[in-house]
């Protein structure tokens, strides 16, 4: 039974506002990285919730956990790796067991006693990962596996 009190709405409402811009903004600068220049153009390269949150898409996350964005208008003929190379990418990069991630989710919930642990790890995580990612590193390291798995999914 979804909790409809005040103070869960306000809760889903201001998560969902932070939530919508950091991933806005995160969809955009990687399109943006990968050659498609049109997200910044379209000015969805901000962390500005506004632009990036859709009324209907927010109303129904808060009242039905189960929203969505403005979806972000990306040409997979300028990315650089093609529109598989974009999403490609993003899972490769979302299932690393790291904290902050959602494979640091999966982790703990297949061990759960390693939740304080995580959770306590997950701001100092996001920095390093911030850093290895600016540093190139974390690109370089999921380059075999992102070979392997484009490679599947496109029959190269």
């Amino acid at each position: 039974m979804i909790d409809f009190t005040l103070q869960q709405l306000v809760l889903r409402l201001c998560a969902l506002v932070f939530i919508a811009g950091v991933h806005g903004a995160s969809v955009a600068g990687l399109a943006c990285a990968l050659g498609d220049q049109g997200p910044r153009y379209d000015r969805r390269l901000r962390l500005n919730p506004l632009v990036h949150l859709d009324l209907l898409g927010t109303v129904s996350g808060v009242l039905f956990l189960a929203g969505w964005m403005k979806p972000i208008a990306i040409d997979p003929a300028e990315l650089r790796q093609g529109r598989i190379g974009l999403v490609v990418d993003v899972v490769l990069i979302n299932v690393l067991p790291i904290p902050c991630l959602t494979g640091g989710h999966i982790l703990t919930a297949v061990k759960p006693m390693w939740r304080d642990r995580f959770r306590r790890s997950q701001p100092y995580a996001a920095l390093l990962l911030t850093l290895l990612a600016a540093l190139g590193v974390v690109t370089g390291a999921l380059e075999p596996a992102y070979r392997a798995l484009a490679g599947s999914v496109l029959g190269e």
